[in-house]
């Protein structure tokens, strides 16, 4: 079976970090697996030896656009392929176009939120739909609001959940203890970390308020903020117009980040919107306890294991904060217990893989 992955970036996050650890794992159970990756920083990649194509296409230049096609093109009409699997917007877009020049005949279109940017992006998965073979979304909360937004048919919408590879997210003392030794931090400060890129999307400066709020009260906490991305430069202007440089770290995109989920006590998933929030699975692998504003799929990986902010504004962030200092040792490792369990039984990449393998062999027996 050759399945070929097209995506937009490799860039920092959870879709892209997601496909990378499919990939290598449906290499290991014997799928021949390569990738065509867009555009965008290169900033991870899968483990294997997985044949990578990049394109570098530049969104404002149609040369580059026009020269991937031809590239495209060219790859399939030399190498055959099974079934073409896009992932994100662009890769979607432009396999969708491609499609009845390339000599395959199932397409997977597979979406990673809520909802696109724009009305626009929105239309275009409506007015293409007839060219996927199937399409996915990574929760049934995204299902349900792709189907109100009317972007695909109901017959062809189905949920995947995305996985992670649970022997990289284990907590560890001694990473701990390292970790926070460096970032000069105290056994009785209370820290709290964010992991995401630096957009609007992921909410960072809403949570910067909420834990200047809280912090006025409690001057033992403090924040990391883990990623990078567009508005890193508003949120270091936030940070020092709040002065709290001493207070919040951003060390920006690091890849251990197992590591700073073990030197951290709570997890804030601060996103105004989000399809699955792979993250989450992560940090209740590391046995962290987890506040998370409840958007797109985040009930779906959480349950009711963790605190949810009413909204994701800050004062509800901050609310929620406070009342998780509040909790006695014993209802946090409830709630701990109960989110590790939850992650181990549902979101582990391996069982991730087999059942997109069972997609792909009912494709190519035809009983989809």
């Amino acid at each position: 079976m050759k399945v070929t992955f097209i995506i937009t970036s490799l860039s920092l996050g959870g879709a892209e970090t997601f496909i990378c650890n499919l990939v290598d794992k449906l290499k290991l159970k014997g799928v021949d697996v390569s990738l065509i990756v867009l555009m965008g920083k290169n900033q991870i990649r899968p483990l294997d030896n997985i044949n990578i194509t990049y394109l570098n296409i530049k969104k404002s230049n149609p040369i580059t656009w026009f020269m991937a096609i031809r590239n495209i093109l060219l790859e399939f009409r030399n190498k055959k392929t099974d079934i073409i699997h896009a992932n994100m917007f662009h890769a979607i877009i432009l396999s969708r176009i491609l499609i009845p020049f390339i000599p395959c005949k199932y397409l997977i279109s597979s979406f990673h939120n809520n909802k696109e940017k724009s009305a626009f992006r929105m239309f275009l998965y409506r007015l293409t739909d007839k060219l996927s073979t199937i399409n996915t979304n990574v929760s049934q909360g995204a299902v349900n609001d792709y189907l109100l937004y009317k972007v695909c048919s109901p017959k062809k919408l189905i949920t995947m959940y995305n996985g992670i590879p649970l022997e990289n997210f284990k907590y560890s003392k001694k990473a701990r203890d390292t970790l926070r030794k460096e970032l000069n931090l105290h056994d009785n400060d209370i820290v709290i970390i964010n992991v995401g890129r630096f957009t609007e999307a992921k909410g960072q400066l809403e949570l910067i308020h909420a834990f200047h709020k809280v912090h006025q009260k409690n001057n033992k906490i403090r924040l990391i903020l883990l990623g990078d991305g567009e508005m890193k430069d508003r949120i270091a202007n936030k940070i020092e117009q709040l002065q709290l440089k001493e207070k919040i770290f951003t060390p920006g995109f690091k890849k251990n980040i197992s590591d700073f989920l073990s030197a951290s006590d709570l997890f804030i998933l601060s996103s105004q919107w989000e399809g699955f929030g792979l993250v989450l699975a992560e940090a209740m692998s590391c046995k962290l306890p987890i506040i998370s504003t409840n958007v797109g799929g985040t009930t779906e990986v959480l349950q009711n294991n963790g605190i949810y902010a009413l909204s994701p504004s800050s004062s509800d962030l901050a609310d929620s904060l406070e009342f998780f200092l509040t909790l006695s040792i014993d209802n946090v490792n409830k709630y701990i217990e109960g989110a590790y369990n939850h992650v181990i039984d549902n979101f582990d990449i391996d069982h991730i893989a087999v059942k997109w393998i069972a997609i792909y062999n009912d494709l190519l027996k035809n009983n989809i």
